[in-house]
């Protein structure tokens, strides 16, 4: 960096035009990221997520994170709907879960929790790429990103 910052101007016009960089380029480096992703781990087809800041959160630092992230055995969007909820899967769906503590008929996959870690730490380039109260769907075709509504 070789920007010469010599008031808080220049500071907050170097700042915005990184965001925009990070903004513009963000979602064509996560592309990156998942088509590595499934084309090590062919099994997983579909990978989805919520990301917000809550409204609330009980007295404490309402905090962006990524949430409710799983893969799935199937590309369809409507195979998927509802599994972030934990509602069971379809029949010849296999979900696949980042959490060692796994509910319902969700599989465990340690490629999927290096990714989720991998996503976590770069959580910043995440909501300027994609924004805040997102829900995320990816397959190998590409982003699919939607509103998202919570409490």
């Amino acid at each position: 960096m070789n920007e010469e910052i010599n008031s808080f101007d220049d500071y907050l016009a170097l700042a915005e035009r990184y965001k925009k960089i990070v903004a513009e380029k963000g979602e064509a480096l996560l592309i990156k990221v998942f088509n590595e992703f499934f084309q090590n781990y062919p099994e997983v087809k579909a990978v989805a997520w919520t990301q917000y800041t809550p409204y609330f959160n009980d007295g404490e630092p309402c905090v962006f994170k990524i949430r409710d992230f799983y893969g799935s055995s199937s590309e369809s969007y409507d195979e998927n709907r509802g599994l972030e909820y934990g509602e069971p899967s379809k029949e010849g769906v296999t979900v696949y879960s980042a959490d060692a503590f796994v509910f319902g008929d969700q599989e465990y996959h340690s490629g999927l929790a290096d990714l989720v870690k991998k996503l976590r730490g770069g959580k910043e380039v995440l909501l300027a790429a994609i924004g805040d109260h997102a829900k995320v769907f990816v397959t190998k075709d590409g982003l699919d990103i939607e509103e998202y509504s919570h409490d």
